[in-house]
């Protein structure tokens, strides 16, 4: 996982952590594993007012990082938040947002703006 971190780091590519997890303990995970630089931001479930699965802590994670959330990328390690994530994507068809409606990955990986561990 850190090869793709640093790889995807290293294309100028804005990441973030956007986690069901207290605040505290996703800064004591991320500073123990020597990731602290890779992400510009993290937010936790104690920012937010619903929690996974609903898509809001996507949403503003998106908007802190001045990113369009159909330009980001969500990679999930539980399944709430994939269903959180299928959640934003779906909530941003119905607001007509600027969403490609693609299943596969772009074709320019460097379009991507943000992703979610």
């Amino acid at each position: 996982m850190r090869r793709l971190i640093e790889e995807i780091h290293s294309q100028g590519i804005v990441m973030a952590v956007a986690s069901a997890a207290i605040a505290s303990n996703v800064k004591f995970l991320i500073d123990a594993l020597g990731l602290r630089g890779y992400f510009r931001q993290t937010l936790a479930v104690d920012s937010t007012t619903h929690p996974k699965p609903h898509p809001e802590i996507y949403l503003k994670t998106a908007k802190m990082l001045g990113v369009d959330p159909a330009n980001c990328l969500v990679f999930e390690d539980s399944f709430v938040g994939i269903e959180a994530a299928k959640t934003r994507r779906d909530e941003m068809h119905r607001h007509h947002l600027h969403v490609s409606g693609r299943r596969s990955p772009p074709r320019n990986p460097r379009g991507l703006d943000c992703l979610q561990l």
